[in-house]
């Protein structure tokens, strides 16, 4: 089994070499471990600190892309999906309230993916191929919540494993503050939640306005039982739009929900069509690296392996 450990950077000259030092070398169970660097328009000199420290790929962007569009380059598989954990009770540079909300957005997309993950923002992450090869990121913020959402409304298998961070080295590049990033997180999950289930989506919209609607409208009904109706015609023209908004909005769902019926037809097509490029790449890099040892051994520059000593 081979492992690919993606490291999406930026303007990490200063650190990259910190992070790539503390990476395994070998695994139990792996027969090989590649490293590879997204540089996301990196304007220091990240890439040839990642050569000189021997990282095997290097995929470069021209600008700044963020951190969403590095992760899927990375990408373009027991779980699924494996997430590490921080404990973020103990991570010192954490504030009070960056704790609470950390739990709380996790709460959130815990609802949301219908999983278990207990630090969803967290972006240590492992796929297994097949998961890697069907995950889709549309947003341009971060890819670490809608994969989470989009993994457990797929039905991929998601666990987590405790994790140890190391100390903060330089503020977050990817939010100015904790409000800015909270908004963009709470539409990220909200967007992925109604991509995945539109119909349930919109019906809860759909709710309020039908209730609202005929509760005015029995109220107008009450009254022109009564006779008293000719003062209460603006109640009948609001119950009358209140219910009509809730029955479009519903319509919207029913439309939505076929239109994701379809994006699911496209995912997989999607993901036959990776499964064949990536083998076709895989099947060369392995003819190519045959090729390169047919041609030592021919050269004599690879000596051929030891005889077994016979035994007495």
């Amino acid at each position: 089994m081979k492992l690919l450990i993606q490291i999406p950077c930026y303007n990490e000259a200063e650190t990259l070499e910190i992070a790539l030092n503390d990476l395994p070398r070998t695994l139990q169970g792996i027969e090989e471990i590649e490293y590879l660097i997204i540089n996301d328009g990196s304007r220091d000199n990240t890439v040839e600190v990642a050569r000189r420290w021997g990282v095997h790929h290097v995929v470069s962007f021209k600008q700044n892309k963020g951190l969403a569009k590095g992760f899927m380059a990375g990408l373009d598989g027991r779980a699924d999906m494996v997430t590490g954990a921080r404990s973020i009770d103990q991570t010192a540079h954490f504030s009070l309230l960056k704790k609470k909300l950390q739990h709380f957005g996790s709460w959130v997309v815990r609802r949301a993916s219908n999983t278990d993950s207990p630090d969803a923002p967290s972006g240590f992450r492992a796929f297994s191929r097949d998961a890697a090869m069907r995950i889709n990121v549309v947003n341009d913020y971060t890819y670490t919540l809608e994969t989470i959402v989009q993994a457990g409304r797929e039905k991929m298998a998601v666990t987590s494993v405790p994790v140890r961070t190391n100390a903060e080295l330089r503020p977050s590049r990817l939010f100015n503050s904790i409000w800015g990033y909270v908004k963009k997180s709470m539409l990220t999950i909200l967007r992925a939640y109604m991509m995945y289930k539109p119909l349930k989506t919109f019906s809860y919209l759909a709710v309020s306005p039908i209730l609202t609607g005929l509760l005015i409208g029995f109220r107008f009904l009450y009254y022109m039982a009564r006779g008293q109706s000719g003062g209460h015609v603006q109640s009948l023209i609001l119950a009358c739009t209140l219910i009509i908004m809730g029955f479009l909005t519903f319509m919207i769902g029913l439309l939505a929900d076929v239109i994701a019926a379809n994006r699911k037809l496209l995912q997989d097509t999607q993901y036959h069509a990776r499964m064949m490029e990536y083998d076709a790449i895989y099947m060369q890099m392995k003819a190519e690296k045959e090729a390169v040892r047919t041609y030592r051994l021919i050269n004599g520059e690879e000596a051929a392996p030891p005889a077994k000593a016979k035994e007495r």
